[in-house]
């Protein structure tokens, strides 16, 4: 037995004809009261979108006019007196841009290492023998067999990272504010502050 919120199979069919603006035959009166229903307050709503476009379009033409009468709008024929001006907003635009990323790489903060895309980290210090030192006391203090090679005013310390660091491992590289590295080999570059 068919309940009266289930719809027999073919109401769906009478119903999207009514809904359509069909009058689908032998449907039930219930079904295509509904579906009438539903169109006309459809239709309704699609007017009132229309007329709420026309209001806003009215509306858009009595600011312009208002604008215009007040010269607060550019006319077409008259000379823009900014457009001299964009092409050197547009360079210094540039410029400010590339110094920030040039600064920004060449000088990072004292306190955090920077990850290259090879694994390695990066330290500025001021004194970066005193630091590469500190950081192989602390490693060898920690169990692992830190290599220092210097090159320049750049010093860098190697070091193999075991798959399951204990606690002292991990204590020493966060003292220096390091990361453990992903690969199995732990390699920073400490450089001078400039």
């Amino acid at each position: 037995m068919q309940s009266p919120d289930n719809p027999k199979p073919g109401d769906d069919d009478a119903w999207l004809a009514a809904l359509a603006g069909r009058d689908p035959a032998g449907a039930d009166a219930k079904t295509v009261t509904e579906a009438r229903a539903m169109r006309e307050a459809m239709l309704e709503a699609r007017g009132d979108v229309a007329s709420a476009d026309d209001a806003t379009e009215r509306n858009l033409q009595r600011l312009l006019f208002r604008l215009r009468k007040e010269r607060l709008l550019d006319d077409a024929r008259a000379p823009r007196r900014w457009l001299p001006y964009a092409g050197i907003a547009v360079a210094a635009s540039l410029a400010l841009t590339t110094a920030l990323i040039v600064f920004q790489r060449e000088a990072p903060d004292d306190d955090s290492a920077v990850m290259r895309g090879d694994g390695t980290q990066t330290i500025a210090r001021a004194d970066p023998k005193a630091s590469a030192a500190a950081l192989v006391a602390v490693l060898r203090d920690a169990g692992l067999k830190p290599t220092l090679i210097e090159f320049g005013d750049t010093l860098t310390v190697t070091a193999d990272w075991p798959a399951q660091p204990d606690a002292r491992q991990r204590a020493a590289l966060a003292q220096h504010g390091l990361k453990p590295p992903r690969d199995g080999r732990l390699r920073v570059e400490i450089r001078r502050t400039r």
